[in-house]
């Protein structure tokens, strides 16, 4: 095991930072152990630069040269103990870190993510000794860097804080329709992809989406806020639930306000969606089979018809159902049930499915009728069922 005396000695700015004791003057050897940062020579590193709430990782190689390797099996120097003080324009030390050498020499560091927007100074120094079979004694070496960190404003300093864009999801919905669901997310995978690696704490500073709805004269029709923001894919924002079953049939904008935070530019956007009228019919499609021979499956298909269905989701479209009623040629009922319909290309379908072998031949009635429907007028309309005698 090595015997090291670790001191250190910060300057930058002209300033020195003594809150650690300097190496001692055993340490006098300046040739033989060197120091390289982030894969270049420490004396080219002039500067780095990371943006508040992120952190930089720095990587130092501790290595012997080649007159020095022959007193050990390589030239990496393993089990090194290397520290790093970061410290402000005033030479006041704010954060200390050390990491031991690993089994190929290189040490780790990271600037913490907290550090306020500024220019700073970074020291790496590593002490160690040799023994030299030359001398027959101990040889202490010292390898150092110094060199500037800047710690930027993400917003105002990064140029890329602004390049992304709002995703903004709306719904088309019926008049009476409730809870839709919509959604705002800012898209810039420049800062988001930063932003993930930061510690669950730090979501505190994602702050709101406000909204508002607006109807053709810009008027505000109701509003809103969603604070549970989250990030998904490099994306920051949140689903969000509008009622617009109040809402009059026309075209409204969905304004979204974000307030801005560390990573985004406070914003302003819309997106518009149209909120159709009730006004329903019922038809009967040409693909029913209406004309059977006793004892097979007679099979009515109902429509109902609704000029915004075609611009509806199958998610996002309430919920509809048809009641079918067979009477016979004097008006008894026959059969009958109510069926749910479901959204296929542009307009609800329904079935009614009847086997006629119990039934005699004969034209029999059958009224389909849509009633209570929140989104939906009611309506109706007949179609007859004929049922064909046997061939004998």
């Amino acid at each position: 095991m090595k015997n090291k005396k670790i001191m250190i000695i910060f300057i930058l700015f002209g300033m020195v930072a003594a809150t650690l004791p300097a190496c001692s003057a055993e340490y006098d050897a300046i040739y033989g152990l060197h120091m390289d940062v982030n894969d270049q020579n420490s004396k080219h590193v002039h500067e780095i630069s990371v943006y508040h709430g992120d952190s930089s990782k720095i990587k130092a190689e501790v290595w012997w040269d080649g007159h020095f390797a022959r007193w050990d099996t390589s030239t990496t120097d393993v089990g090194a103990d290397v520290y790093m003080n970061i410290y402000d324009e005033n030479g006041k030390s704010v954060y200390t870190e050390k990491d031991t050498t690993n089994a190929i020499g290189n040490a780790y560091f990271h600037t913490p993510s907290d550090l306020p927007v500024g220019k700073y100074g970074i020291h790496l120094e590593v002490c160690d000794h040799q023994f030299s079979l030359d001398s027959l004694q101990n040889v202490y070496f010292h390898a150092s860097s110094d060199f500037g960190l800047v710690v930027l404003d993400p917003v105002n300093d990064n140029p890329n804080s602004g390049i992304g864009y709002w995703s903004i999801n709306t719904n088309d919905a019926i008049q009476g329709q409730h809870n839709q669901s919509m959604s705002a997310y800012f898209v810039n995978t420049t800062r988001m992809a930063n932003y993930k690696n930061q510690t669950p704490n730090k979501n505190s500073d994602l702050k709101n989406i406000t909204y508002a709805v607006l109807d053709g004269d810009n008027n505000v029709v109701k509003n809103g806020s969603v604070s549970s923001l989250k990030l998904v894919n490099n994306q920051i924002g949140s689903n969000m639930v509008v009622d617009t079953s109040d809402l009059k049939p026309g075209t409204y904008t969905l304004q979204i306000q974000f307030q801005g935070n560390n990573f985004i530019k406070s914003g302003n956007v819309g997106k518009s969606f149209t909120v159709y009228p009730k006004d329903s019919s019922l038809s009967v499609s040409n693909e029913s089979t209406l004309n059977v021979t006793q004892g097979s499956d007679a099979q009515v298909i109902a429509w109902i018809n609704n000029n915004g269905l075609s611009n509806l989701s199958a998610n996002n479209a309430p919920k509809a159902n048809v009641t079918f009623t067979v009477f016979d040629q004097n008006y008894n009922v026959i059969t009958g049930d109510t069926f749910p319909a479901t959204l296929v290309d542009g307009h609800y379908v329904a079935y009614l499915d009847w086997n006629t072998a119990n039934f005699k031949p004969g034209t029999y009635k059958v009224h389909m009728a849509v009633n209570g429907n929140p989104c939906l007028t009611n309506c109706d309309t007949w179609t007859n069922i004929t049922i064909q005698p046997k061939n004998l």
